[in-house]
């Protein structure tokens, strides 16, 4: 596999690879699907993590119980939904429901120095056709935007990323738990896994899934796959139930997750 030019990451990548920008929607922007048989990302250019949200007022219900399955938990149930899904007042919920978040589509922008796109690759979610839960598929949460950050691995073969391993349009994902960490002070009853995606130079992606940050959300992910090594550091926060949080929130919290290094 060809590395990432290293004109192409070095001192730029840290300026711009960071917390995804926030968009209900943007114009002009091509979107695109990598094939397997060319470079998608291109020396010289700029990467930008961002996510979507849909704006489809059917994705909460008025009155709707928050948080999901809260009544199967310890930790309570908030007053029913107060919005809609349409934006932006679908994020007041938050006023009422603390874990409030909506997950939404992730695009990796291509850009110029000068800041023109180039093009927009789309990560694998539940809406593209043939992706069910078996494929390798991740989202993030929309208004919270902690876990997009981007970091090339050591041989600068990847890029990694963070998020939920859900559908899109599923409520407060950023505040569930893990299945292998389950709090049941948290109020959010739900079960999802968090996950370290990662994207070659040709724009095929692999995602591992991971129990750490059980309540909360994983921010960074960095792949070590030098001297053959397949790590993956992370960064991120656990719990969102009872204090103190149970003794499995703090001690799933694994720093380190080994994936495949083979090419997807």
């Amino acid at each position: 596999m060809k590395n990432f030019p290293r004109a192409h990451w070095r001192g730029r990548f840290v300026g711009v690879f960071g917390p995804a920008l926030l968009a209900s929607a943007m114009a002009g922007v091509s979107l695109a699907y990598a094939g397997n048989d060319c470079d998608y990302f291109l020396p010289g250019k700029l990467l930008v993590s961002r996510s979507v949200y849909d704006n489809n007022p059917s994705n909460v219900h008025i009155g709707e119980t928050l948080p999901p399955n809260c009544g199967t938990t310890t930790g309570g149930c908030s007053a029913g939904a107060g919005y809609d899904g349409t934006y932006p007042t679908v994020f007041n919920n938050a006023l009422i429901d603390g874990s409030f978040g909506i997950t939404s589509k992730i695009f990796l922008d291509q850009i110029t120095a000068r800041g023109s796109l180039v093009n927009s690759l789309e990560v694998p979610n539940s809406s593209q056709s043939g992706v069910t839960r078996a494929k390798h598929q991740m989202v993030t949460s929309f208004s919270s935007k902690s876990e997009l950050a981007l970091n090339l691995s050591a041989n600068r073969k990847y890029v990694s990323f963070m998020g939920y391993v859900a559908p899109i349009n599923a409520i407060d994902v950023s505040n569930s738990n893990t299945p292998g960490a389950v709090d049941p002070t948290n109020p959010v009853g739900e079960n999802v896994y968090r996950a370290v995606a990662r994207v070659d130079q040709r724009g095929n992606f692999e995602v591992t899934k991971t129990n750490a940050y059980s309540g909360n959300n994983g921010r960074a992910g960095i792949l070590n796959d030098s001297d053959g090594r397949g790590l993956s550091y992370m960064a991120g926060n656990a719990g969102n139930g009872g204090n103190p949080q149970p003794d499995k929130i703090i001690s799933e919290q694994a720093p380190r997750l080994r994936i495949r290094t083979s090419s997807p």
